[in-house]
């Protein structure tokens, strides 16, 4: 019969064994049940576009070389996952003085875990990117191409199911604007936000909800604003190819120029073996690099089809009414073409134009472009 001592030892040995196997095991093995996929991508195109400055008078065209590699990691073990994404966008100009170039690297990086009513999660963002783009998509501004805009955000979000029907989630965020460079009318700014959602089961196909969301908004140099609103809304399931979703609401601004507004959202989704296609019309507000909070009404639609097991095309419309004083109408339409042209070759071109509207001149600008994707085989 083994004495306590014995049975003491055993345990040891036993319990040294599996931290060596927990502490020096690696994906090739798996011995802890823990799951690596990698991905990476090589992209390199060349774009022309005839007036990246968006002026109305001496327009400049510009050539860009454009490289874009990509990688991305998803780690999963047991109820824990784990993912990174990384990628630097380079560009080389023709003409400077219209497209500066560029070296703009973005990376999130995030951790969930799952346990048995819910899900808590951690995401951190950090882009570059240039402000003739961020700007123009956010409030129609159009600014210097040498500009830079840097974002950094790090959020959480939790999650639990209160009963069969009912359901919480919490979702709270930071985020931090900065801008580089000769920026006129951009500050920089911190916004800091906590929004909370109690979901309803009405039946299989219906699922309703009600958001709270309380945000501030610092901009550099400019009195900081409180933000409150709140939304009521209906996710709907009618047809396993068709889904809906609409909200509407109202928000408040704090402060000696405080105001109140309303908001809403509808969205759809529509699906078949070989087309998806999705719309949008919504009202909202922002903050914004002006400094304020950015009152704005949007339209989007997308379409994209199948020809084939290794082609499709796709098309994207984006209308934007941005309002306030300085008030303006953005546009954007793309489309797309791409083929496979072997397991780890992807052939796109692409052609978009966009356009800007603020009743005192009315400018666009076209861009065509050709890229060829390499995607590493699995390693």
């Amino acid at each position: 019969m083994a004495t306590s001592s014995t049975i003491m030892r055993t345990s040891i040995i036993k319990h040294a064994i599996c931290m060596t196997v927990v502490f020096t095991a690696v994906a090739p093995t798996y011995a802890f049940a823990l799951n690596l996929e990698q991905s990476a991508t090589l992209p390199f195109g060349i774009e022309y576009e005839t007036n990246p400055q968006l002026v109305s008078n001496n327009r400049q065209s510009v050539k860009r070389t454009i490289f874009t590699p990509s990688y991305s990691l998803m780690a999963t073990q047991n109820n824990d996952q784990f993912f990174a994404n990384l990628k630097l966008n380079i560009e080389r100009s023709s003409n400077q003085t219209a497209s500066a170039n560029r070296e703009d690297p973005n990376f999130s990086t995030g951790w969930t875990h799952d346990y048995e009513t819910g899900q808590f999660g951690i995401i951190a963002n950090f882009s570059e990117q240039s402000t003739r783009t961020s700007e123009f998509d956010d409030n129609g501004l159009v600014t210097n191409n040498n500009n830079t805009r840097k974002t950094k955000s790090l959020g959480g979000n939790w999650s639990t199911e209160l009963s069969d029907r009912y359901s919480l989630s919490v979702n709270l965020n930071a985020t931090d604007v900065e801008f580089d460079g000769v920026s006129a009318g951009l500050n920089d700014y911190k916004n800091k936000s906590l929004s909370s959602q109690v979901n309803y089961s009405i039946n299989e196909k219906v699922n309703s909800f009600a958001r709270l969301s309380l945000s501030r908004f610092e901009p550099v140099n400019t009195s900081s604003t409180n933000f409150r609103s709140l939304d009521i809304g209906a996710n709907w399931t009618l047809s396993e190819n068709f889904t809906v979703s609409a909200s509407g609401g109202v928000n408040e601004t704090g402060g000696s120029n405080g105001a109140s507004g309303w908001q809403a959202d509808v969205s759809s989704v529509y699906t078949t073996e070989r087309t998806s296609t999705t719309a949008g019309l919504s009202r909202s507000r922002s903050p914004s690099g002006e400094g304020i909070i950015r009152e704005s009404n949007q339209l989007k639609a997308g379409w994209s089809y199948l020809l084939s097991e290794k082609a499709n095309i796709g098309v994207n419309f984006n209308y934007r009414e941005n309002l306030g004083v300085d008030s303006n109408d953005t546009m954007r339409i793309s489309a797309d073409y791409t083929r496979a042209l072997a397991p780890e070759w992807d052939f796109k071109v692409s052609a978009s134009h966009r356009n800007r509207d603020d009743n005192i001149s009315d400018v666009s600008s076209n861009t065509l472009s050709a890229t060829i994707i390499y995607k590493l085989p699995d390693f």
